[in-house]
């Protein structure tokens, strides 16, 4: 049996005598063991790894007519899971399984199009803790994040990568490279095409650096480009904090592919140029050249935009005053405007609206020490205009308190965004981005909340309740759990709503989402603790 089965086994059994003698307090050691991942979302179902039974536990809710359930499918994972994603299509479950007793690590890949789970394995050098996943479905990236853990020694450069593009084979070994510096972070270009052939990209964010990856090269010289961000290492770092790839093409610049990358220092973005190489007998494939654009006095984040008449655009909003800088990236011109807000923005939100049947770019700025949000019309703006902007390209909205948190509604494609308030009785904001109208919901705050088309779901934070709201009027309705809800999912498929409660053993509400009423509910309990003693002992 595995040490962290029989650990948990041993203090359930404890918890379950201490019970019955009236302890109030036996539970909280065996609760603090039970070691269960954050839920993965796929294509409706629920998918957990419980790194204690080593398994991966699926929740699919069903629907037969009026009979509602909530099957449960569970497969074994290697020794010791770890780092876990879903593919982007959200047909694969990736699960690194870190063997601590044993040499090396491997990689476990779950077919989620089935009736029950199954796996495939690829085997690899180290544990890796961060996946990186390539939208495409065709590179799965693994690296480090330089945490700590149970380990003897680890090259914290090291880059996994596993080729997807032909599945996996039976014996299946993932390919590795040593880069220059540990990976912060790493981003993949789309699929693109640069004189008439298929390219594959990918950037290493590092410190002072960024690498770029080619997934297609099969030669050293080009698999790995280093893109130093400073002249000498004695130069103060500079740390990559966000970076976007553009593979659009534009007319001043064909055949040319961009990096935009954001640092934590300095009041410019970099601009990495990727070209194929002029001379036929170059060693590289790709000319690489970087400029810097300027992006106002401290540049916090940023957004790019395509924008129909101006073409491809970036704002980015100011670290230290309510201001935004629009850059055209083409010449490389920019301006600095004013945001009506009490505080710097934190975070941009892009949307698209409807404008006399139109489609229109609309971009949210807000922050958490705000309550103002303001809404811009990139495509109103002229960089070169001196021309105050607000209330004709900027608009200030006033919410009842300043939001924690923006969430947009997808099913909408942005026209409705529900804010967060801090604070349990803060209640929340749903926010119409179409009419530029924020309705306040008094109230308890919301833990969690999903769209649907014309309703949303939400949970409260220390109530056991869940609320419907009426996305247009933002009018709720409250129905009662048997407990305190934690997260909540909607099955559109079959209209059914799934809640899942705070405790950690795994405790389900399934809700019909069309009358989602106490006395239809099914309730599901500690489905986390299933079969925890039919492990077999050592």
């Amino acid at each position: 049996m595995n040490p962290n089965i029989r650990k948990l086994t041993v203090l359930l059994l404890s918890a379950a005598l201490l019970g019955a003698c009236g302890d109030d307090d036996h539970s909280e050691e065996w609760d603090n063991s039970l070691r269960v991942g954050q839920p993965l979302r796929a294509n409706g179902d629920l998918l957990f790894v419980n790194e204690n039974l080593q398994q991966v536990v699926r929740l699919q809710p069903k629907r037969s007519g009026e009979e509602i359930d909530l099957e449960i499918d569970r497969a074994s994972t290697g020794a010791d899971p770890g780092a876990r994603a879903l593919s982007a299509d959200e047909s694969q479950l990736f699960v690194v399984n870190e063997e601590l007793d044993e040499q090396g690590a491997s990689l476990s890949v779950y077919d989620l199009s089935g009736e029950s789970l199954s796996a495939q394995t690829v085997g690899l050098d180290s544990a890796y803790d961060r996946l990186s996943v390539d939208p495409e479905g065709e590179f799965l990236l693994l690296s480090f994040t330089g945490g700590g853990g149970n380990f003897v020694a680890r090259n914290l450069n090291e880059l996994g990568i596993v080729d997807l593009r032909d599945g996996i084979a039976d014996d299946e070994e993932a390919s590795f490279q040593t880069l220059s510096n540990r990976p912060r972070d790493i981003i993949f270009a789309p699929k693109f095409t640069l004189d008439g052939s298929e390219q594959r990209l990918a950037a290493s964010l590092a410190e002072s650096e960024v690498t770029i990856i080619d997934l297609l090269a099969e030669d050293e010289a080009n698999r790995l480009r280093e893109v130093p961000l400073t002249i000498s290492q004695a130069d103060q770092v500079r740390t990559p904090t966000q970076a976007i790839f553009d593979v659009t093409p534009e007319e001043s610049m064909p055949n040319t592919v961009s990096l935009y990358l954001l640092t934590d220092t300095g009041q410019d973005i970099t601009h990495v140029a990727i070209q194929p190489s002029i001379r036929q007998d170059a060693n590289r494939k790709f000319d690489i050249s970087v400029n810097q654009l300027a992006a106002g006095n401290n540049p916090a984040r940023m957004k790019l935009l395509e924008l129909d008449e101006q073409g491809s655009r970036i704002i980015a909003i100011d670290q230290n005053r309510p201001e935004f800088t629009m850059i055209d990236v083409q010449s490389g011109e920019s301006s600095t405007f004013d945001l009506p807000m009490t505080a710097p923005a934190e975070d941009l939100l892009v949307y698209q609206t409807s404008v006399d049947g139109e489609p229109e770019t609309r971009v949210l700025a807000w922050s958490s020490r705000s309550p103002l949000v303001s809404v811009i019309r990139p495509e109103s703006i002229a960089i070169s205009d001196d021309t105050p902007t607000l209330g004709r390209s900027v608009e200030a909205i006033r919410l009842k308190a300043a939001p924690s948190r923006v969430q947009l509604d997808e099913e909408t494609n942005g026209e409705r965004a529900i804010v967060h308030h801090a604070g349990l009785g803060a209640g929340f904001t749903v926010l119409n981005l179409r009419t530029n109208r924020a309705v306040p919901i008094q109230g308890a705050s919301l833990g969690d909340i999903y769209f649907g088309q014309v309703y949303a779901y939400g949970v409260f934070r220390g109530e056991p309740y869940f609320g419907l709201f009426d996305l247009e009027t933002g009018h709720p309705t409250a129905f009662e759990l048997p407990k305190e809800g934690e997260r909540i999912y909607l099955d559109g498929e079959d209209e059914l709503l799934v809640v899942q409660h705070a405790d950690r053993t795994g405790s389900f509400t399934l809700l019909n989402a069309t009358n989602p009423i106490p006395e239809n509910a099914k309730v599901f309990n500690d489905i986390f603790l299933e079969n925890l003693f039919g492990q077999e002992l050592p």
